[in-house]
């Protein structure tokens, strides 16, 4: 009754009394483990779980256990051998399926990964996370087409799956879907205002459909609520540089650089990040965003207003160096934020 009401130590107490008096008991050992793992004990856990098997090696759940254990303790290949035993005892777990394709992802073994996640698919159609870790596999491959069929399932199966709809907005971007980009953040963000990152990608969104006082809103909102969301002042930069306001392009230039040398560049980031840090999809950047913003930087400054005023030229062409700049914005601006 303890372990029903969520109280997981009164629980195990009842257990560890159970075993003083008969040690034997397989099924107390096998509950044992259990509420360890939900305590977030994997450690203790997969203690519990080899005991049981070590007594009655085909105790139904026991090997897929131990595979959750290892993944959870970040042994992926040992895991990956436990799961593939407890599939082979039994074909139609879909469980074990989806852990071992979480373990094989890890790895970055995408193509078995979807296998055993479009494996537990077939198994459980309504295994919302099995469509969502199969998407970021689809993402992590550039399949933005699969990926989003995904993640459009998902978010239809599980509506309070947040992470999803992050993904499924930075999928619409790369399959020029601003619009549809847009609509998918805002749903997000109507559970969760005061997420800054996606603020910012929402604000990048309008600077690309041309609304450039939406972007504006968003990106002030959310290097407000994270002052050192380095990459929201780089975007701010973006649109005032397109609204040619070049004293705030400079000042927001300013901000990001020193932010920027905190940020791990592809170089050292993790390959294999935690799977429920969504953003970890966003963290690539490209190594020579730091000497481009220098660049900007010292263009920008070059250019205030506490300089001369320069005689009036016709606004409607840009110069030369105008036209760079932009394309330098352009070209850096995907590696930045994506």
């Amino acid at each position: 009754m303890h372990a029903f009401q969520g109280d997981c130590v009164r629980a195990v107490g009842c257990l560890d009394d159970c075993l003083r008096q008969d040690y034997g008991f397989v099924a107390a050992h096998f509950l044992r483990g259990s509420l360890r793992a939900q305590q977030c004990l994997p450690d203790l856990a997969l203690a519990a779980f080899l005991l049981v098997r070590s007594k009655v090696p085909l105790y139904p759940k026991v090997q897929s256990s131990i595979g959750y254990c290892y993944y959870v303790l970040g042994n992926h290949k040992s895991a990956i051998i436990e799961l593939t035993a407890a599939i082979a005892q039994a074909r139609h777990d879909a469980t074990a399926r989806y852990t071992r394709g979480l373990a094989l992802q890890e790895l970055l073994a995408l193509d078995k990964a979807i296998d055993d996640f479009s494996a537990a698919i077939a198994l459980d159609k309504h295994m919302a996370p099995a469509y969502f870790q199969r998407a970021i596999c689809r993402v992590l491959q550039q399949d933005y087409s699969g990926a989003s069929a995904d993640l459009r399932e998902t978010v239809r199966l599980d509506t309070d799956m947040l992470h999803a709809y992050v993904l499924l907005g930075y999928v619409c971007y790369h399959n020029d879907e601003v619009e549809t980009a847009v609509e998918v953040y805002s749903q997000f963000l109507l559970e969760k205002t005061t997420d800054a990152k996606v603020l910012v990608y929402r604000g990048l969104c309008y600077y690309r459909l041309g609304e450039l006082d939406l972007a504006l809103r968003d990106l002030h909102r959310a290097v407000k609520l994270d002052a050192k969301l380095w990459f929201g002042y780089y975007v701010l930069a973006l649109c005032y540089h397109k609204k040619a306001d070049v004293d705030s392009t400079a000042k927001n230039i300013a901000l990001c650089v020193p932010y920027f040398k905190e940020v791990p560049t592809a170089a050292s980031w993790n390959v294999a990040p935690p799977l429920w840090h969504i953003h970890t999809v966003f963290a690539y950047r490209g190594n020579d965003t730091k000497a481009t913003l220098l660049r900007l930087a010292k263009y920008a400054c070059k250019h205030s207003s506490s300089r001369p005023p320069r005689p009036a030229v016709d606004t409607t062409m840009q110069s030369p160096r105008q036209l760079y700049v932009r394309a330098l914005f352009h070209r850096t601006v995907r590696h930045v934020v994506f």
